[in-house]
């Protein structure tokens, strides 16, 4: 942060104060650090060395300047009135805000199987089209440092170790189960890093894993086996009466049955489970509209033909 002398700060402190109260006068209730040096013409790490200043030698000019925390910390991001610096609205605001730029700082963290420098974070970030300065940067690797998400080596690059990528890839997608191979390839880490941090998630209660040898987060088994199961219904009535143009119902529950049970995947599941899934599956086609059912029969209905057709073709 730039040191900023007791005439500058006075300058500073003048521009600032005004450009920022006047954008919360006009409805604003919230303003982010980047929008904050966009108003003023300030560099993010000038502007920060200013608002910081006064907050430890409090200056008339900026009187009306408040640092929003977020879940009690101060990030140096959020600044409102201090009316609006004490509302819980606000710092709902400012926290959903944060988790958004946190979730978009990591997801360029998980891009590389290596360690990266502020600036290049905000190279990268700005290569997908997102607008964040190194300072911003910087000031959200810090709040990721402190619940150890991240951390700093002596080469001033940031790591993202394998086991807080698995953990926030799988709190992130809570319905999925992926394998071994899924998560190494999607978080860039090498598969047998990945399997020895599984297996230490798995042993510690973190994770756990599905009769197919799929990984969930815990807690998360039942919901992702029941939302895979119907997957795999509905792709097996689909595929059945695409191909038979129409079966007794009965039949066709018979024959999905068999399909699922022949499934190392659903082989935990009971036959009540099953034929519940299969019963919840026909309904939801049917309302859908691509299956119909008549007098115990179901068939798939035009849309549903001519698209097969066309993929054929």
């Amino acid at each position: 942060m730039l040191a900023v002398s007791d005439t500058g700060l006075s300058v500073m402190s003048a521009i600032v104060g005004k450009r920022l109260a006047d954008e919360l006068r006009e409805g604003c209730a919230l303003i982010e650090l980047s929008r904050a040096s966009e108003l003023t013409g300030l560099h993010e790490d000038s502007l920060l060395g200013v608002l910081r200043r006064a907050e430890e030698h409090p200056v008339e000019q900026l009187r009306y300047i408040c640092e929003v925390a977020v879940g009690g910390e101060k990030t140096g991001l959020f600044w409102s009135t201090p009316q609006g610096a004490a509302s819980g609205k606000i710092a709902e605001i400012a926290a959903k805000r944060l988790q958004e730029m946190r979730r978009d700082v990591l997801g360029v963290m998980r891009s590389v199987p290596h360690g990266l420098a502020s600036g290049k974070v905000a190279e990268r970030l700005s290569e997908q089209g997102l607008k964040y300065e190194v300072v911003t940067v910087k000031l959200i690797l810090d709040n990721l440092a402190k619940e150890a998400k991240v951390s700093i080596d002596q080469n001033n690059v940031w790591v993202y170790p394998p086991r807080e990528r698995v953990m926030d890839f799988l709190i992130e997608n809570p319905d999925s189960s992926f394998t071994l191979g899924e998560l190494s390839a999607r978080l860039h880490v090498n598969r047998d890093e990945i399997e020895r941090v599984l297996k230490d998630l798995v042993a510690q209660g973190e994770v756990e894993t599905l009769p197919s040898g799929r990984y969930v987060l815990k807690g998360c088994a039942e919901r992702v086996l029941e939302k895979e199961a119907r997957n795999y219904v509905e792709a097996c009535v689909l595929k059945i009466l695409r191909r038979r143009g129409e079966l007794n119902e009965h039949v066709l529950e018979g024959r999905v049955l068999e399909e699922m049970k022949s499934k190392e995947s659903f082989k935990g599941l009971s036959k009540p489970q099953l034929v519940s899934h299969f019963s919840y599956v026909i309904e939801q086609l049917e309302k859908q509209g691509k299956v119909v059912r008549e007098n115990g029969v179901c068939r798939c209905n035009g849309v549903c033909r001519c698209a097969e057709e066309t993929r054929r073709r």
